[in-house]
């Protein structure tokens, strides 16, 4: 119908003769198109329709039936991949916390020096502390001690199983800040095996496929 106003619009614009007719044939024009908006948005005024959310779905992620089936089907796969930002867990902002926090010290203000004459030193005897300090376990000795054990037991892991913390990234920096003592000890090894994953295991272990 659309097709047909325009042509007849246009078969009245090639005998258009003066301005005053040329600008009430485009006047005229201008208010078929407004019509034509009007019409489209009053017959989409309730939004994407189940029928056009479906048609939608099945043009991105529609793969043809196989030769059991003719109905079309749904790469459900890439679905949940492009939804799954949406379903992420977001637990919030992590600090670092624990070993690794820094305190910020202020400086002393510098005085200038001035010659004094010695004063006579006295002989003091410094006071010991009734505890020793050497039996204080920190908090990183015990997260080296833990992920031993579990490598003590399990024999061997994945690298992201032993740190990865999805809910704490400070827990997961922590985590490979004690690991790396026990590389450089030399009681764990990192090594990448036949499928590309990287595991950790004792270094008096031998990973199968990992140590010929």
């Amino acid at each position: 119908v659309l097709y047909e106003v325009h042509k007849m619009m246009a078969s009245f614009y090639n005998a258009v003769q003066r301005p005053r007719e040329q600008i009430a044939d485009a006047e005229t024009l201008l208010d078929i198109a407004n019509t034509l908006v009007t019409s489209v948005r009053s017959q989409s005024s309730e939004g994407i329709t189940p029928s056009d959310f479906v048609t939608a779905m099945l043009k991105k992620f529609g793969q043809s039936g196989g030769l059991d089936s003719e109905a079309a089907s749904l790469r459900w796969g890439d679905v949940g991949l492009s939804v799954s930002h949406v379903f992420r867990a977001a637990p919030g902002c992590c600090t670092m916390l624990g070993p690794m926090n820094t305190e910020v010290k202020q400086r002393k203000a510098v005085v200038a020096n001035r010659k004094r004459t010695a004063r006579p030193t006295e002989n003091a005897r410094p006071e010991q502390l009734a505890e020793s300090l050497e039996g204080v376990k920190t908090d990183t000795d015990r997260n080296v001690s833990v992920i031993f054990d579990i490598l003590r037991r399990n024999k061997r892991a994945r690298l992201e199983n032993i740190v990865l913390n999805r809910r704490s990234f400070a827990q997961t920096v922590e985590n490979v800040f004690a690991l790396s003592f026990l590389v450089k000890d030399g009681r764990v090894a990192i090594n990448i095996d036949d499928n590309g994953h990287h595991i950790v295991c004792k270094t008096l272990f031998r990973c199968p496929h990992l140590f010929p």
